[in-house]
């Protein structure tokens, strides 16, 4: 379908509406600078209009192998481009135009200007992708150019979605939730080893580990930090099981966002989805999870200690 587009900013956004009747509407699209031969009765005369990101721009982009070395390394270390031809061994010229690409699609996010540009992965974008690919994953069929693909049935998801105004600066919020787990983590009723639970660490940085310490100086696995991007993100990747037990075979991820939402308060976001379980355990871990001894006590005791702390 032809779409007909009036320029309204040639910066941000265009009016566009379809051929035939019908009043203008607002659209997501993008005005680029780039001359075009013909256009629909004049409109947007000298400008080429195209979408801005979408899924599909999106998985397009990460075809490209260079690009996914380049996304995943931004994952566990953002930086700036130098930094990041410097650890990837990539000629800086290529490497720009990798930047630019992700960039345009979204998945990767930029601060500052020239050469210290710093890169980083828009975590909320890559998200959204992976949401999109797991609804098309459990539909019970696909259109692919019309024509019905059945799909088996879905298993059943495990997703507990979670957020707490926290009265504390973006960065004390991340420094409690992060560096001072074992302060405000109900380690009596919520462990995994067997010994009495005494702390619970979280080393700082990409592939740190998180671990619970006993009293009698054990040390249970529970994961390790797969994204550390204080005082914005966290991601933790967790091998739990149903029933607050250690479960090797189960691998779940927590995604924690922490929003800046004036200089003394912070709302955190935060996301707990399975990946890869055992089969039957997506309702038990919903039901743990889910439920008021899940992640509403263990939130609420977070912001409490964040209470605490500031008086």
């Amino acid at each position: 379908m032809r779409v007909r587009c009036l320029q309204v900013d040639d910066e941000r956004e265009v009016a566009a509406r379809t051929p035939g009747p019908g009043a203008p509407e607002i659209c997501p699209l993008r005005v680029g600078r780039v001359p075009v031969a013909e256009t629909p009765q004049g409109w947007a005369r000298g400008f080429i209009v195209t979408p801005m990101p979408t899924e599909r721009s999106a998985l397009e982009s990460l075809v490209d192998p260079r690009r996914r070395r380049v996304l995943e390394e931004l994952a566990r270390r953002p930086g700036t481009a130098a930094a990041l031809a410097s650890a990837l061994s990539a000629p800086p010229a290529i490497l720009d135009d990798l930047l630019v690409q992700l960039s345009g699609t979204g998945l990767v996010r930029t601060e500052g200007g020239g050469q210290e540009t710093a890169y980083s992965v828009d975590l909320e974008r890559v998200l959204a992708l992976r949401d999109f690919l797991d609804r098309v994953a459990r539909l019970g069929a696909a259109e692919v150019s019309g024509i019905p693909v059945p799909r088996g049935s879905a298993p059943p998801r495990f997703v507990v979605r979670r957020e707490v105004d926290v009265g504390r600066p973006q960065a004390d919020a991340f420094e409690l939730f992060a560096a001072a787990m074992g302060g405000w983590w109900p380690l009596g009723t919520h462990h995994l080893g067997t010994a009495a639970a005494v702390d619970l660490v979280l080393e700082p940085g990409a592939g740190g580990r998180w671990y619970e310490r006993g009293d009698d100086g054990t040390e249970t696995s529970w994961g390790q930090v797969l994204m550390w991007d204080p005082p914005r993100r966290l991601v933790l990747g967790w091998n739990v099981g149903s029933g607050w037990r250690r479960e090797p075979q189960n691998y779940t991820e927590i995604v924690v966002a922490f929003l800046p939402t004036s200089e003394r308060s912070t709302l955190v976001r935060l996301e707990h989805r399975g990946s890869r379980l055992r089969p039957g355990e997506a309702a038990r871990l919903q039901a743990t999870f889910d439920g008021e001894q899940g992640w509403n006590q263990l939130l609420r005791q977070y912001a409490e200690s964040g209470e605490l702390r500031r008086d």
